[in-house]
């Protein structure tokens, strides 16, 4: 049984309804600024099959049936904005009002203010990466006030894993981050066991994939979309565009070198899709993509043999698969890369190719600041540092506390879950790192009042030193790549059918 810190007498209540006025206003504010926002490209698809009914899985169907089942509170989709806001900010509540009952209120101030700059920076209302998120943040919250009690409550425990469950129901992706907390709930300790940890995290992962597989069919009802296939198709490409191996594609493809060089993008895999520049190139590889509309509309995706391409390709070219996906997972992170406008996706005319619109001043300077520091290559290199730094602390503390627990086992969820882009990544955002922002965020805020970067520096100096130079150096790259990284003019024009 872990323990936290005791609670400091008769302040407590007066600190506790500080935070909640403090969260209440939060709370108003964001309501307040996203009342009016439009809904993006990713909702905009969900809401039409809320509307229709006809749910696929290209984008998460749990989130679908539950923006369905809001539909009691009144018409549109705001009562999902509201109750994403609320659901966000009540689990950072729990948990911050948890590290006050822990006479940690300097630490809970500092996980809500982290919690707003997410908002500011990475935040969509009516998305799946918030609710993503919102899942996980109650996890461990739940976690935290089970492991702090006077006896381990196992119903907050099941309802942790529950929200554990939820979240990896909202993205394809988010299996990667149930591990660490699966292993918090049931044995903290194996978290300080790296090699043990990370094979567990992964039979988790695959399979709680599994299972959402299933539950996606059997219980959301969700239509087949064939969404990965423009996973296997982007992959394809870029071992196509590396090698210059066309037979990739197969022996009934039609792509020829030059639309090769014309469509690959190591940003996104939009080129090929119906709105990028490119829409024509998965049927002339062998395989047509539907669009959302198409099949919302009752189309239904034709079968294609991507898969056993892929597996093909990747075999017979293992290094050059690997430096597609590294270039992609530079452009996920916008580190040593171009931020200039459509970035190739999308065709731009030879005018405009010719005379480029011009920044602004005021664009200028925020592209060179709060464009480099909120990017999300610093936020898994502060992820990274905060990892190794409670791994270490963590390794010669023997107290149970399950403060440090929880921070460990945040961090290496984060840092799990950014990772998971290296695979399974097909296109950039910054929304996409939004839960390794708070995790991480949290993880540090904690790892600094326990002091654990006190006493880094005195045991493991190097380490401490390349802790501190990492997201000073993800700074530097990134402003390296906004001065000096450039497209290949003709990768922006539109290709010849």
């Amino acid at each position: 049984m872990m323990t936290g810190q005791r609670p400091r007498g008769a302040r407590l209540p007066i600190v506790q309804g500080w935070l909640l006025v403090f969260i209440v206003i939060i709370i108003a504010a964001h309501l307040a600024v996203s009342w009016q926002a439009p809904l993006s490209n990713d909702a905009s698809m969900q809401w039409l099959q809320v509307r229709t009914n006809r749910l696929n899985d290209w984008h998460p169907p749990a989130m679908t049936r539950l923006w369905q089942l809001l539909g009691v509170f009144g018409p549109g989709p705001r009562p999902l904005l509201v109750f994403s806001i609320l659901f966000y900010w009540s689990g950072i509540g729990l948990f911050a009002m948890t590290l006050v009952r822990l006479g940690k209120p300097m630490i809970a101030f500092a996980a809500v203010a982290a919690s707003v700059i997410a908002v500011v920076v990475w935040f969509d209302p009516i998305g799946k990466d918030g609710l993503l998120t919102s899942c996980f943040i109650w996890s461990y919250a739940l976690l935290l006030a089970a492991r702090t009690r006077e006896r381990a409550s196992v119903p907050l425990i099941a309802i942790a894993l529950l929200m554990v469950c939820c979240g990896v129901l909202m993205r394809h992706n988010g299996a990667f981050a149930a591990g660490p907390a699966v292993i918090l709930a049931f044995a903290p300790r194996l978290l300080r066991r790296f090699w043990l940890s990370l094979g567990l995290c992964a039979i988790i992962a695959v399979a709680l994939a599994g299972a959402v597989q299933v539950a996606n069919r059997a219980v959301f009802r969700a239509e087949s979309s064939r969404v990965e296939d423009s996973l296997l198709l982007f992959d394809l490409l870029g071992i196509a565009s590396g090698s210059g191996d066309l037979t990739v594609f197969g022996p009934a493809s039609r792509i020829t070198k030059r639309d090769v060089t014309r469509c690959y993008s190591p940003v996104m895999w939009d080129t090929m899709a119906p709105w990028g520049k490119c829409p024509w190139f998965p049927e002339r590889a062998g395989a047509k993509l539907l669009d959302q509309p198409q099949i919302i509309a009752g189309a239904v995706p034709p079968p294609s043999d991507f898969k056993r391409r892929w597996i093909d390709a990747v075999a017979a070219h293992p290094v050059t698969y690997a430096v597609h996906r590294v270039r992609h997972m530079n452009a996920e992170l916008l580190l040593l890369t171009s931020t200039k406008p459509r970035n190739g996706i999308v065709p731009v005319s030879p005018t405009e190719l010719r005379d480029p619109p011009q920044d602004s001043l005021l664009t200028l300077i925020a592209k060179h600041t709060l464009g480099v520091i909120f990017i999300p290559a610093v936020v898994v290199a502060l992820a990274l540092s905060t990892f190794v730094m409670l791994f270490m602390r963590l390794q010669r503390v023997e107290k149970n506390d399950a403060v440090l627990w929880t921070a460990l086992s945040m961090s290496a969820a984060a840092l799990l879950y950014a990772g998971s882009y290296a695979i399974a990544g097909v296109a950039t955002a910054p929304r996409y790192f939004l839960l390794t922002a708070v995790l991480s965020s949290f993880a540090l805020a904690i790892g600094i009042g326990d002091g654990a970067w006190r006493t880094l520096p005195r045991e493991r100096r190097g380490l401490a030193v390349a802790c501190l130079a990492l997201p000073v150096l993800a700074i530097g790259l990134a402003e390296a790549g906004r001065m000096f990284v450039s497209i290949p003019p003709d990768s922006l024009l539109i290709p010849p059918r």
